[in-house]
């Protein structure tokens, strides 16, 4: 994703709006959680449940219902 498309993404997640992304480095997706514009990472939560910080360059962004993400503590 570009820069741009980065700082929509944190818009959106301060405003708590949903966002989704997929890391293509490790083909996992996940629901954005917060932005680290500092260090250029996003911080999702994959449909797994884990927590990871990514980098915005390595992430696209996906279309997904929030049902498809496990619930629980952000």
């Amino acid at each position: 994703m570009d820069k741009e498309r980065f700082e929509h993404m944190c818009q959106n997640s301060e405003a708590g709006i949903d966002a989704f992304v997929t890391n293509s480095s490790s083909n996992e997706d996940g629901q954005v959680l917060e932005c680290s514009r500092e260090h250029e990472h996003l911080v999702v939560r994959t449909t797994e449940g884990e927590k990871r910080c990514w980098n915005y360059k390595e992430c696209e962004v996906v279309q997904r219902s929030k049902e498809e993400f496990p619930r629980g503590a952000s």
